[in-house]
């Protein structure tokens, strides 16, 4: 049996093609000048291309994401559900490790702190309005600070002197850091104060959930080695690995899609 799971988020659309329940194909790409509808089938032809399967062969389509409205999945005639992201990325991150029951995921517009047992979500806790922490907003910083911080993401090196960033609101936040590039500060110092505000703001969403072993981090962000690092130290564990952090919400809507049982 063949089904696709969807998560259209507010900058990306991820695509992933499941087989007998395992992953045979996955395309992401950014919503940029196209519409998510444009962009989703683009994910949706590739993924199908990779597997050499045809859409006829799919028996379901499992979606999630803050964009899901606008795909425009009727167009294809094939059955279709939608899942709540919390749902979607519980059952995802089952599929990739059972052993998991804190899962934090880092997205372009929020973040969310998750506990979850037997691919079911018991608990959530998301960020507010304010962008503060996404990924979007390490991206603003990166433009302010000049930094590729991809590129340079093992910070851990860097002590002393780090500073606070303590604003809660993106805008303010990018305030505080052009202040401290005019004061001259170190923009690699800066750039782990931003880490230790992100890491501030998240710590209160995993204890409302209620910490339970195992962790991991899922979302583009989980791939910054530094932001990583620093939510393991403030935790006080380390992380599992998860290896395709950007897909497990794509997957576990693929996974409930298939029946609801990871």
């Amino acid at each position: 049996m063949v089904y696709m799971g969807i998560d259209a988020g507010s900058e990306t659309v991820k695509v992933t093609l499941l087989q007998d329940r395992n992953l045979v194909s996955a395309e992401t790409a950014p919503i940029l000048v196209n519409t998510v509808s444009e962009v989703a089938k683009f994910c949706i032809e590739a993924v199908l291309h990779g597997a050499k399967i045809e859409l006829a062969n799919v028996e379901r389509i499992g979606i999630t994401g803050s964009s899901a409205d606008y795909v425009g999945l009727d167009r294809y005639q094939v059955p279709f559900e939608k899942y709540r992201p919390a749902s979607s990325l519980a059952a995802g991150m089952h599929w990739i490790d059972p052993n998991v029951h804190t899962v934090i995921d880092i997205g372009a517009n929020s973040y969310m702190a998750l506990k979850c047992n037997r691919g079911k979500a018991l608990k959530t806790d998301r960020n507010s309005t304010c962008a503060s922490g996404t990924g979007r907003y390490l991206l603003k910083v990166s433009d302010i600070l000049g930094i590729d911080i991809m590129a340079c993401s093992k910070l851990t090196g860097i002590i002393g002197d780090i500073p606070t960033i303590g604003s809660t609101c993106a805008v303010f936040a990018e305030t505080e850091i052009i202040s401290l590039i005019h004061a001259k500060k170190d923009p690699k110092k800066v750039l782990m104060g931003v880490y230790r505000g992100v890491t501030s703001r998240i710590y209160p969403l995993v204890l409302n959930v209620g910490l339970e072993e195992k962790v991991a981090v899922t979302g583009g962000v989980s791939k910054n080695e530094a932001m990583v690092e620093m939510l393991e130290d403030v935790l006080g564990t380390a992380f599992q690995p998860v290896p395709y952090p950007e897909f497990v919400g794509a997957i576990g809507a693929g996974i409930l899609a298939a029946g609801g049982s990871p």
